[in-house]
């Protein structure tokens, strides 16, 4: 069964040693953790409650967190894309005609991805800075915030 890590937030399967196999800290051994924090899934469709995801008090107050995520064709790779796009093209010169080298990636927004995400925060959790996914899930499309456990609750009762 899988259980939340106390230390890294992650869903796991402890080993037969307690040991986390995310982070291999002690599953166990809660010393230096926070146990009024949990990590939460939000895609950018899901609506929250006016509530902190900090300290779960009530707040009007609404951050946009932007996550970008590149793709297979951002400029992090384009240096072995366009070391595999010559090498093809050196042994396929004399057929070039015969098809496309030229992908349409660039078409289907794989040059990277943007997700959006309005988290309630109030003022005094602000302060301390916005807040910043901890893991992206682009094929399905979430990001993974660590929150109060009592925002969570919120959110799985409604």
């Amino acid at each position: 069964m899988l259980e939340e890590c106390p230390h890294c937030y992650t869903a796991v399967i402890p080993s037969a040693h307690g040991e986390c196999p995310s982070c291999r800290k002690n599953f166990h051994d809660r010393a230096g953790t926070d146990p009024t924090r949990t990590a939460l899934h939000v895609s950018e469709a899901r609506a929250l409650p006016p509530y902190c995801h900090g300290c779960d008090a009530p707040t009007d107050r609404f951050v946009d967190v932007i996550a970008k995520v590149p793709g297979y064709g951002s400029r992090a790779n384009l240096g072995s894309w366009l070391l595999l796009y010559y090498a093809i093209l050196s042994l396929f010169a004399p057929f070039i005609g015969l098809f496309s080298v030229a992908g349409d990636d660039a078409e289907r927004g794989r040059s990277g991805e943007r997700f959006k995400v309005s988290l309630p925060q109030c003022a005094a959790c602000g302060a301390a800075g916005r807040p910043r996914p901890v893991r992206i899930d682009r094929e399905r499309g979430l990001l993974t915030f660590i929150v109060h456990v009592s925002f969570k609750k919120r959110i799985e009762g409604a």
